[in-house]
């Protein structure tokens, strides 16, 4: 009988338990929005937050590491969901013997992670190039919805950039300080 009592009271009790415990997962249940101090936010919530990161190599090396493939299938998953955002490559190189060969570095990196991109069916459309004077042995890549002129004047004005190059509907632009803007066909090859 006490046995009977005892699994009558715990049924009941389950069944007042059941009634008062929300439905659904904790994160749909109503109750208030806590205050956050939105200067804290790294983006406003509304937006999306363009990818960012970087790709590093052996010294002296143009040679992408096996680990990077990963990031850039990511990537190119990303730009494929985002079709009108611009993906800025932005090769670096550690100081070598003298500006030019620092500077072809830095440049040959940058194009390699844009042809592997374009491999990955990134339209070179999409890919401004960038050459940094900072001494790195990486390719700082970020996605940016401007247009790619505004990315290309920006990095020239404000990271003092050497040199910017982008493709748009046949043509090739390249942005130098001093120079300006020079554009030139885009020459088809057949192998």
């Amino acid at each position: 009988m006490k046995h009977a009592m005892f699994v009558v009271i715990l049924a009941a009790a389950s069944t007042a338990h059941a009634e008062r415990a929300p439905r659904g997962p904790d994160f749909v249940a109503a109750h208030a929005p806590r205050a956050l101090d939105r200067s804290l936010a790294a983006s406003d919530g509304a937006g999306v937050i363009a990818p960012s990161d970087e790709l590093f190599f052996a010294p002296g090396s143009a040679e992408l590491d096996p680990d990077a493939a990963g990031l850039l299938d990511d990537t190119a998953r990303w730009l494929r969901a985002h079709p009108r955002f611009h993906l800025a490559v932005e090769g670096h190189a550690e100081l070598q013997a003298d500006a030019d060969a620092t500077q072809s570095l830095a440049e040959r990196r940058a194009e390699r992670v844009r042809a592997e991109l374009a491999r990955r069916g990134i339209s070179n459309d999409r890919i401004l190039v960038l050459v940094s004077r900072e001494a790195s042995p990486r390719v700082a890549i970020f996605a940016s919805d401007q247009p790619v002129y505004d990315i290309a004047s920006d990095a020239l004005d404000t990271r003092g950039e050497l040199v910017e190059r982008w493709t748009e509907r046949g043509t090739r632009f390249q942005l130098e300080p001093g120079v300006g803007v020079t554009r030139h066909p885009v020459v088809a090859t057949r192998r």
